[in-house]
């Protein structure tokens, strides 16, 4: 009882912390005349939130702020740290939502982004990652995913 207890109220402390760092990010995101956006701000905001999100156990809310802080690093032509925040999403999809489809997509959108920096080990990882989750319930897909991360090295 009294252990239970202790995990509820540290699970509820990290979602008030979480939810601070979300309008901290919010903040860093608004610009106003005298004030310039602030999007290495609110990258570090959203990835401190998503942590937060995930040891309170609330997964829906860490993938959406990790998908946050991954736009707010493209924005700041940061590809390889934004591929590395959707690889956290998507395994939090994968593990803790059994959302197969969903990580597979993450995956996916992180492998293009290593593309972008000519990281080809990294994105036919990632495409394989992506198929690797979803062998079991799209196979076609999972066997076009492989391909494609094959085909990276055929040049």
């Amino acid at each position: 009882q009294g252990l239970s207890k202790f995990f509820f109220s540290m699970e509820k402390r990290k979602l008030a912390e979480a939810e601070a760092a979300l309008s901290d990010a919010a903040k860093c995101e608004r610009s106003g005349w005298l004030k310039s956006r602030d999007l290495d701000g609110a990258a570090s905001s959203y990835e401190r939130a998503a942590t937060l999100f995930r040891v309170a156990r609330a997964y829906p809310q860490a993938i959406e702020a990790y998908m946050k802080a991954a736009d707010a690093q493209q924005a700041l032509e940061s590809a390889a740290a934004a591929a590395r925040l959707l690889e956290s999403a998507a395994v939090l999809a994968k593990d803790n939502l059994k959302a197969e489809a969903n990580a597979a997509a993450l995956y996916e959108r992180a492998s293009e982004l290593h593309l972008g920096v000519l990281s080809l080990d990294r994105a036919a990882a990632a495409l394989c990652k992506a198929a690797r989750t979803i062998e079991g319930s799209d196979t076609p897909r999972a066997c076009a995913l492989m391909l494609r991360a094959c085909s990276l090295f055929d040049d």
